[in-house]
């Protein structure tokens, strides 16, 4: 009887103490997610930063696009896409100096993460917003064909890529269209002075069935290099949340992509940032 008594009453203190652990345990857990948040907001800026393959981190700032020129870009937390799928949300380690290429990191980890190019960061008070490569018809091609300069391009099947997004890109409650369209002939040139005849790029906006021309390109010399453009539209984001929507178009120079940040201004699309002249296009 004596000795049921005793196991009874080391049974309920032990009880005791394993609630009591339980209440320690619970409250350290919880004390460890509020620290998270706290410093995840500690570290976060509001500021609008865009981090594009290797190039310098783009800051939106003051209704304008520019280079960063200090480190306050590396306390915001990032939303990371890969080819425009969501990867997930970190901070910047560093950057290699020499390279340009960011890794990145997160609280709960404590690995260092370098991710694939093409690469698209957006601190975490930008939209990215998702859209659908549309396909290029026969209608389209009409349109592209009464906005082209060249009559040369007869064909459907002379094109050679098209990016094609239909959104609500004004916020006016109706659809547009934003295209980026390339042409390249197929057969060899003998003579540089038709050299431009070889490739042929469009950007244009259709709204209310009229169409914008935006920017076409043809290829040109840089120095005693040719650069034949190519765009594609590489994503779609709201820097300012009205819902009127950014437009990131990436063209190629050589093998190396350039980057150019277009803006809806006066019903049509402007390029106000591009990554070939340092920054600023306005």
């Amino acid at each position: 009887m004596y000795n049921d008594e005793i196991i009874t009453i080391k049974d309920k203190e032990n009880s005791k103490k394993n609630k009591k652990n339980i209440i320690i345990f619970a409250i350290i857990i919880l004390l460890l997610i509020v620290l998270s948040f706290i410093f995840i907001n500690m570290q976060s800026t509001d500021n609008s930063y865009i981090i594009l393959d290797n190039f310098k981190a783009i800051q939106y700032l003051d209704n304008h696009f520019e280079y960063v020129e200090n480190d306050d870009y590396f306390k915001s937390n990032y939303k990371v896409f890969y080819q425009n799928d969501y990867i997930g949300s970190y901070f910047i380690d560093k950057v290699d100096s020499f390279t340009g290429e960011t890794f990145f990191t997160n609280p709960n980890s404590e690995n260092r993460f370098l991710f694939d190019k093409p690469l698209l960061a957006l601190s975490s008070n930008l939209e990215f917003i998702e859209y659908e490569n549309g396909t290029f018809t026969n209608a389209d091609f009409e349109i592209f064909y009464n906005i082209s300069s060249k009559d040369y391009i007869v064909e459907l099947s002379d094109i050679t890529h098209t990016s094609k997004v239909t959104l609500d890109f004004d916020n006016d409650g109706e659809f547009e269209t934003f295209y980026a369209v390339t042409y390249e002939r197929t057969k060899d040139l003998d003579d540089d002075e038709e050299m431009h005849l070889f490739n042929y790029s469009l950007l244009y906006y259709v709204k209310n069935n009229y169409t914008y021309l935006i920017k076409e390109s043809e290829p040109y010399y840089e120095g005693e290099s040719i650069v034949f453009p190519n765009y594609r539209i590489r994503a779609i984001i709201d820097v300012n949340n009205d819902n009127v929507y950014e437009v990131i178009v990436t063209n190629m120079k050589y093998d190396n992509p350039i980057y150019e940040i277009y803006e809806l201004k006066n019903d049509n699309y402007e390029m106000t940032f591009t990554t070939t002249i340092g920054g600023s296009y306005e």
